[in-house]
Parts: C-alpha cells; structure tokens; sequence
C-alpha cells in the first residue's frame, strides 16, 4: 500500500499480510448513533453491513521514514470495525 500526498511524493507505504475480513448484516438503528452528522449510512439491496478487519503491517514508513517500534504492527488489536458513510 501506498499514500501520496498532493505532489505525488510517497507520503505512506506499508506491505499488508494476512489480512482476514469479516462482514456481517447489521440493524441499522445500531449504528445510527456512530454515525458522524452530514453522513449517512450507506446499504446495499437494503441491507447494512459491518467489517471487521484485522491484518499486519511490515516495513511502515511515513515520508520514506522509518518510525522506530511502529514498522510492523498488528492492526487486529484495536478492533477495527467499518461501516459504508456517504455525504
């Protein structure tokens, strides 16, 4: 994976390993409360869905940059749950 920022220039790269998704249908009414204002759930055949998502991060690097101890990282330890928002 990598980020540019508005010149084009790398500004985040990262190699993704074992990723595992998850997505389940979910009650909308669940969620509405997450929901950030001037957004709106998003749904699919009617149905709304949450994703659990946990991967690891190897060689992170911020600006071509390594930042010691956060090259490698687990992200399933924060739980990372998403929804689909739109404006």
């Amino acid at each position: 994976m990598v980020m540019v920022d508005n010149f084009g220039k790398p500004f985040l790269s990262a190699e993704w390993r074992y990723l595992a998704m998850v997505n389940y249908e979910i009650e909308p009414a669940v969620l509405m409360p997450f929901v950030p204002k001037g957004t709106e759930l998003d749904s699919w055949n009617g149905k709304t869905f949450v994703s659990m998502v946990g991967f690891l991060f190897l060689n992170t690097r911020v600006v071509g940059l390594s930042i010691p101890f956060s090259s490698k990282f687990r992200r399933d330890q924060s739980a990372l749950l998403r929804t689909a928002q739109r404006r």
